[in-house]
């Protein structure tokens, strides 16, 4: 919901092309509407920022394709957090609060194009991950908790 609330604010993005799930049910000249039913990981190589939230899989599918990402972390999932702590040390993605999206769309894109994107793209293109994203993020998770112990 809050997703779809900050995506009123994209057609005023006419430099940007978003592409997000016909559930949303929001197209524009710069929204295009994806088939709900279609797998989102296709689209991802195809992409040059995945905008979603930080969950295993869009991970390890924008990891595999090297395709930079901007992550929104969901405060009560601890895995997710975890994921999104994760990339952010990698330098492989960054992440944003849905607050801050919500409130402004446009301004959060900007500076992070500006900022951050950039820098992004080279750890993406120069990274020596294996293709296989899921392994890579299962084995750093496991890692992680056997140094805990």
């Amino acid at each position: 919901r809050e997703i779809g609330r900050a995506l009123s604010a994209a057609p005023q993005m006419d430099d940007c092309q978003f592409f997000v799930s016909d559930a949303m049910g929001r197209g524009a000249e710069n929204i295009t509407l994806l088939d709900s039913e279609s797998l989102f990981a296709d689209y991802i190589p195809k992409m040059d920022l995945v905008l979603t939230r930080g969950g295993f899989n869009t991970v390890s599918e924008c990891i595999a394709h090297r395709t930079p990402m901007l992550l929104i972390g969901e405060p009560s999932n601890p895995e997710m957090q975890n994921n999104l702590l994760q990339i952010k040390e990698t330098g492989l993605g960054s992440f944003v609060s849905i607050d801050r999206l919500v409130t402004d769309l446009p301004a959060c894109l900007r500076q992070f194009l500006d900022a951050e994107y950039r820098t992004m793209r080279h750890a993406m293109d120069e990274h020596d991950i294996a293709v296989n994203g899921a392994a890579f993020v299962a084995d750093n998770i496991l890692n992680r908790v056997a140094t805990r112990q």
